[in-house]
């Protein structure tokens, strides 16, 4: 665990994805200050690759592929602490109804080639942060999946 800025390794991810793939575009909406976080570098980005490259291929071939990922402050609420949100958003075909309980199952995919233990660690891996992930799906329009962790105690910005 150390401290870092979420902003900086969602950059690393998008820019790794973007190297592979021509057919999807990635636009990046992040917050201007530093977001600290307390993590493990490598697992964090591993999440974010994993989410984008989910996202890459729930684009049909036919439709020009756009990510959206953003990043901004929370402000503290309940028992939750001051945060950040993420949101990675795609223009793919959404989850069906049906299949939304199981999206965070171990060994659940909807792809041949998938083993079904993406989302599985990367929700893992944020509730080990003290973090949440979800999503909010339209199917044939695209799905966002968020994440919200808690701010270091080193962040400079303010949440008020």
């Amino acid at each position: 665990m150390e401290s870092l800025d979420l902003n900086e390794v969602i950059r690393e991810a998008a820019d790794l994805m973007q190297e592979e793939s021509d057919d999807v575009t990635i636009d990046l909406d992040l917050y201007d200050d530093p977001l600290v976080v307390e993590a493990d570098r490598e697992e964090l980005r591993r999440i974010y690759i994993n989410l984008i490259k989910n996202a890459m291929q729930a684009i049909p071939e036919h439709r020009d592929g756009r990510i959206q990922i953003a990043t901004t402050t929370v402000a503290a609420s309940g028992d939750a602490s001051p945060g950040v949100r993420s949101t990675i958003t795609d223009n793919g075909t959404g989850i069906p109804e049906d299949l939304q309980d199981k999206i965070f199952q171990p060994s659940f995919s909807t792809k041949t080639s998938g083993t079904g233990l993406g989302l599985a660690i990367a929700r893992k891996g944020i509730e080990e942060l003290d973090g949440r992930i979800g999503f909010d799906t339209t199917e044939g329009e695209g799905t966002t999946f968020w994440i919200r962790l808690p701010l270091s105690d080193e962040a400079p910005v303010d949440v008020g």
